[in-house]
């Protein structure tokens, strides 16, 4: 907050700055914070009841009256006296305001109305090829609500037009190109059918976009040679969509021409003048204007401002002369929405266009402290005394009114005049036109009558690049150029003379440059007549400047909102300079407080939310301590703020200091749960290595007793591998007896049959046998001879033997694999009873019959206790002589066998 003083009334005088402590609405004047400039303002304070007054010694021109010695004290600020009675600038300032609540209803209305439009424009588009008859018929309709339900009110509509459209911004650009080339028509009186199809032309003018690649569109660099020709087919391909869609002969010729330029600069055909159809010229200004604010890249563009005065001033051969005039006159010079900067330093935002006097619009100023609600508004059609120096982008918008100081009244004193001879009148006009020369603005002298130039000095010359001579013959439109300036010597023709204390311009030089300047005109008495006096200076580097110092500002204001740290940064007047936006969410600074930017209460606020107060408070007043210092302040919430600060240098001297704080309370939790943590875990480390001592001694004992049992386990792993080798024994065993019983099987089954025929054979010889003895002796004799060489004796005796003994052969196989089954007992796994007699007469069995074998040896066999000799035997171990064996038969044949065979 400013450095002020309270005083009383009786203290007033021309030329303090005072402050008033009242809403907008309970005072006439246009401001709550002005400087006095008559004793009528005077009276009307000390009406409004007041009995104290606060003023600023900084920006006023005098000190207030001084009091006597024995005046009393004057009484508290909010002591009043019973309210005067409503003036009339109060009740037009409330007729006033409820007009204003009246245009924020309507704006609300018109707003939804345009978010409403957009999306209707996206589900047109999206149908426009599937269903171009439906689709056309829906555009037709939709260009009648926009001339209802928006265009009711221009003001408000061209202000929704800078607004976001409820995510549809895409579509944004056909419809704001389609109102304001509405609004031409509706100022123009164009036919109704005509301005139909004017609004379907604007509304898809870009609808051959839709062949333009999104990398293209998109680039955020400027487009190449051939970007630049690929992105200007869109104008003939939308003439192609038009036609194919049955859209209005006048729509598609919108289409093909709106980016035609009235001196043949243009594409894609290169008309020029009324060859472009005039629906054409309309959409090519309003496309134009629109792409200058919100550019098609998505770039930082123009304000509402700075794009007219482009077009008006430097772009005016490109557009119908008429038709922009046209749309200056619907727009305003200060288009509804722009912000702009007054004479008093003041901001504020344009709410309605004056169309009689485009240059004084109606305003809501921007205060700190001051609701929305509560807003200041400013007509300056009623303000003689200010005027608006120049529109800025809304980035620009100071945090708190900034005071600019009063141009110099330089024409006071060149146009003085005093009685001199006419041998003085000469000195005279030298010295002035030298003084004129040497003073580093340019200094122009008007006559509001013709607009002719009449005095110029150097700076003029120099800065301008006209001689003295041709700026003489010229008049003040032939170099002022802006919009602004068109508008405002027009007036002075009608003979409305207004003083301008600082306003933004251009002028015109001799090699058809332009040059911003910092203008302001004051009428002056000369000779019984009013003559002009413009001032100007050079701005082109302030601009330069201020557009560097922007951009830096930007930067560091991004680089603030994007640290992780709350920053404040305190002024050595101990006021804040600055604060991001995490600071404010960090310390919950209240609403209330931010927006009445009292310092103060601030500071103090802060100081109340911690815990040490008397230390947080010294450090925010330390500003010029040249050390830094690092603090933890523990709010009352319970929460942990970790505070580095240092001094701010400009040069070698401290100009404030920055504060950084850091919300430590999660990192400090953290630390004491690890310090709580880490003795925890001590203490669990020494209980675990006496656990681990004692389980050491229990393994140790555990290893010996695992030692035990994997020897055990030894010993089990041998008998149970015998006792696989056994199983794999039976296995074999019983695959060998399953082998054997078959061929087992077959030839006891022949030798069965043998045995059969073999009888059958015999009881044939015998028959044979007693059939020869009725024979001839010779037959007898052949007979006997035959029996003797056949040994049929022998055969007869031998064939039964042998055939028996094949049988107990046989019988003895099948034993041997009967037993051989049992002993494997495949998948037996339960104990079963055995009979040892059984397998003992098994096992003689096997030695009987190996001894019937080896008999013919003389092996003696010991049976149940006797001894039993082979017929044949001998001792053991003997074989019988060749010579006592029975002779053999010479003859072999399949009836021959060998005794010892086994």
């Amino acid at each position: 907050m400013p450095d002020t003083q309270d005083i009383s009334l009786e203290q007033l005088q021309v030329g303090l700055y005072i402050h008033l402590d009242l809403k907008w609405f309970e005072h006439p004047f246009a401001f709550s914070q002005f400087k006095i400039k008559s004793d009528d303002q005077i009276r009307t304070l000390r009406s409004l009841g007041l009995q104290r007054i606060r003023f600023d010694p900084a920006l006023s021109d005098v000190p207030p009256v001084p009091l006597p010695p024995d005046a009393p004290p004057a009484p508290p600020a909010e002591a009043l006296r019973t309210p005067p009675p409503e003036s009339p600038e109060l009740a037009a300032k409330r007729a006033m305001m409820a007009r204003i609540r009246a245009q924020r209803e309507s704006a609300a209305r018109i707003e939804h109305a345009f978010v409403d439009t957009a999306k209707s424009i996206r589900d047109i588009e999206k149908n426009l090829f599937s269903r171009p008859a439906e689709s056309l018929q829906r555009a037709t309709e939709l260009i009648g609500k926009i001339t209802d339900s928006i265009l009711v009110a221009p003001d408000l509509a061209i202000h929704v037009m800078g607004d976001k459209a409820g995510g549809e911004e895409i579509y944004v650009h056909s419809l704001n190109v389609t109102m304001l080339s509405m609004m031409i028509a509706r100022d123009i009186k164009l036919p109704v059918e005509v301005a139909k199809a004017l609004g379907v032309g604007a509304l898809f003018h870009d609808i051959g976009v839709k062949n333009i690649p999104d990398r293209v569109l998109n680039k955020l660099d400027p487009w190449t040679g051939s970007e630049q020709k690929l992105y200007e087919t869109h104008a003939h391909a939308g003439y192609e969509m038009g036609q194919s869609m049955s859209f209005p002969h006048a729509a598609i010729a919108v289409c093909r021409d709106h980016h035609e330029m009235f001196d043949g600069s243009g594409y894609s055909r290169g008309l020029k003048g009324e060859a472009i159809g005039m629906l054409a010229r309309i959409v090519a200004i309003t496309n134009y204007y629109d792409e200058l604010c919100n550019p098609i890249n998505g770039g930082t563009g123009l304000t509402p401002h700075e794009a007219l005065s482009l077009m008006f001033a430097k772009l005016r051969s490109k557009f119908d002369p008429k038709l922009l005039q046209v749309f200056i006159r619907c727009l305003g010079v200060y288009p509804p929405g722009t912000i702009v900067q007054l004479a008093n330093g003041a901001t504020g935002m344009v709410a309605t266009v004056n169309t009689d006097k485009p240059t004084k619009p109606v305003l809501v100023i921007y205060e700190a402290g001051v609701p929305r609600e509560e807003a200041i508004m400013v007509d300056l059609d009623r303000e003689p005394d200010l005027n608006i120096v120049r529109s800025i982008k809304p980035a620009q918008v100071p945090k708190r009114d900034l005071q600019l100081p009063e141009p110099p009244q330089a024409g006071q004193l060149l146009l003085r005049r005093r009685p001199a001879g006419a041998g003085g009148k000469h000195v005279i006009a030298e010295l002035r036109q030298l003084m004129l020369d040497h003073s580093p603005q340019m200094m122009l002298l008007v006559d509001p009558a013709d607009l002719h130039i009449l005095v110029s000095n150097r700076a003029v010359e120099q800065a301008l690049g006209y001689s003295g001579k041709q700026l003489l013959a010229m008049q003040i439109t032939d170099i002022e150029s802006s919009l602004q300036d068109v508008f405002y010597w027009e007036e002075v023709r009608n003979g409305q003379y207004q003083e301008i204390q600082a306003q933004e311009g251009e002028y015109h030089r001799a090699d058809a440059t332009s040059i911003a300047v910092m203008k302001s005109v004051k009428p002056v008495a000369y000779e019984g007549r009013t003559l002009l006096l413009v001032q100007a200076r050079d701005v082109r580097q302030e601009r330069k400047v201020e557009d560097a110092l922007e951009q830096t500002l930007s930067q560091l204001r991004t680089t603030l909102e994007s640290t992780g740290n709350g920053i404040l940064v305190i002024d050595w007047h101990n006021r804040i300079a600055s604060m991001n936006r995490l600071f404010s969410q960090m310390w919950g600074i209240p609403e209330a407080l931010l927006q009445a930017g009292n310092d103060a209460a601030i500071l103090a606020f802060l100081a109340s939310s911690v815990v040490e107060s008397e230390l947080c408070r010294e450090r925010l007043q330390q500003v010029v301590d040249r050390s830094e210092t690092e603090d933890t302040f523990r709010l009352n919430d319970g929460r942990v703020f970790e505070c580095r600060s240092r001094p701010q240098y400009l040069g070698e001297r401290i100009i404030g200091r920055v504060f950084g704080y850091t919300d430590i309370t999660e990192r400090q939790r953290a630390e004491e749960a690890l310090r709580e943590s880490r003795d925890q875990l001590e203490s669990r480390v020494s209980e675990r290595t006496l656990a681990l001592q004692m389980a050491n001694e229990t393994l140790e004992k555990e290893k010996e007793r695992q030692a035990e049992l994997i020897r055990k386990l030894g010993e089990a792993q041998s008998q149970l591998l015998q006792s696989e080798k056994m199983a794999s024994i039976g296995v074999l065993a019983a695959g060998v007896a399953h082998e054997i019983n078959n061929p087992v099987g077959f030839v006891n089954s022949n030798l069965s049959s043998l045995q059969r025929y073999a009888q059958a054979l015999l009881q044939l010889l015998d028959g044979y046998e007693e059939a020869a003895t009725r024979l001839s002796a010779e037959d007898q004799v052949v007979l006997a001879a035959l029996r003797r060489d056949v040994d049929a004796d022998y055969l007869r005796e031998d064939l039964g033997s042998l055939l028996s003994e094949s049988m107990d052969g046989l019988d003895r196989i099948k034993r041997i694999v009967q037993d051989m089954k049992d002993f494997s007992h495949v998948g037996g796994g339960d104990v079963l009873v055995a009979n040892l007699e059984a397998g003992l007469e098994s096992t003689l069995n096997v030695v009987w019959k190996r001894a019937q074998i080896q008999g013919r040896s003389g092996a003696r066999i010991r049976w149940r206790g006797a001894d039993r000799m082979h017929p044949f035997a001998t001792e053991p171990g003997v074989h019988e002589p060749a010579d006592q064996r029975r002779p053999r038969h010479p003859r072999t044949g399949p009836h021959h066998r060998a005794h010892t065979a086994g």
